[in-house]
């Protein structure tokens, strides 16, 4: 396999760093495939899962079994080989693993399989990540020229946090003075953020329906805003911004304002206060201020 290519629905090749069957010994299992996705879709969606999540890990089964074949003849060893892949980010091994464990347990628990060969793939250590807000100067520069929608799409990254998916689902009978209701969060959970004044000065005389629409009245999807969202930024030259360093702001920001990790995760809507503190950020001058004061304590 190639060093980080994406997980395509794509035949067995040879040179691929795995040993799979001929494509004649594959030819009458493959066709089950198809049934055993679709009853693993089945069995995601009633755990709760996301359109998304399953999408993404339909995607991951179909490149095992183009690399590897039938899934219910993988072995332990060979998953564990297609793993050790060199070009993978530790997040792309994480996701990919999270994926193979959910339908091989899947094909164990329904009986289509007795052994899990997912079972022992070890999680990968994930490296340490830092945060990287937008600057205020940069929050400030995109809130003076954006034209809408990109200043509603703004405002809502910034001041409610909002994810992009988020965004193009809110709605504005959604919105009120006081609260926003999203109405499907990560995680698939509902959730209420308090509507900052200047967002309710922006949204309170919109009409019914989505919030952000293109200027020709159409709405838009959380993958769209991702896709349009490149071009805008290089439009005004702010190259290292996307819409979620809009959302690291937002942490960041209610966090050194008032300096309570967990009501900073409530607001992020983070399940786990660790994942709340990717979005905290320890400033350069607290830093210095800490040291200096060393000579106080002394």
């Amino acid at each position: 396999m190639s060093a980080g290519r994406p997980v395509v629905d794509a035949e067995p090749r040879s040179g691929s760093g795995v040993t799979v069957p001929p494509r004649d010994a594959q030819s009458s299992t493959r066709p089950y495939v198809g049934p055993l996705l679709d009853e693993f879709t089945v069995y995601a969606r009633a755990a709760g899962h996301t359109g998304a999540t399953i999408a993404g890990r339909r995607k991951v089964i179909r490149q095992i079994v183009a690399d590897l074949g039938d899934p219910l003849m993988v072995t332990a060893p060979a998953l564990t080989n297609w793993f050790g892949h060199e070009g993978w980010t530790p997040w792309t091994r994480s996701t990919y693993r999270n994926a193979a464990r959910s339908f091989f347990g899947f094909l164990v628990e329904y009986g289509h399989r007795v052994d899990n060969p997912a079972g022992r793939l070890r999680r990968p250590r994930m490296p340490a990540s830092l945060p990287k807000p937008v600057s205020d100067a940069e929050l400030a520069f995109l809130l003076d020229v954006s034209p809408e929608p990109w200043r509603t799409i703004v405002m809502l990254g910034a001041y409610a946090g909002l994810r992009v998916g988020e965004i193009a689902a809110l709605r504005r009978e959604d919105v009120s003075a006081e609260t926003i209701l999203i109405r499907r969060s990560k995680g698939g959970d509902p959730a209420l953020v308090p509507t900052h004044p200047k967002l309710w000065a922006q949204l309170r005389d919109r009409g019914p329906g989505p919030v952000v629409r293109t200027p020709r009245g159409r709405t838009l999807t959380g993958k769209s805003i991702s896709s349009r969202q490149r071009a805008y930024f290089d439009s005004i030259r702010l190259r290292a911004v996307h819409m979620h360093r809009l959302r690291h702001w937002f942490g960041t920001a209610v966090q050194r304002q008032q300096g309570d990790i967990r009501l900073t995760q409530e607001l992020m809507r983070h399940r786990s206060i660790t994942s709340t503190m990717i979005y905290t950020e320890v400033t350069v001058a607290a830093k210095v201020s800490a040291i200096l004061a060393l000579d106080a304590a002394a």
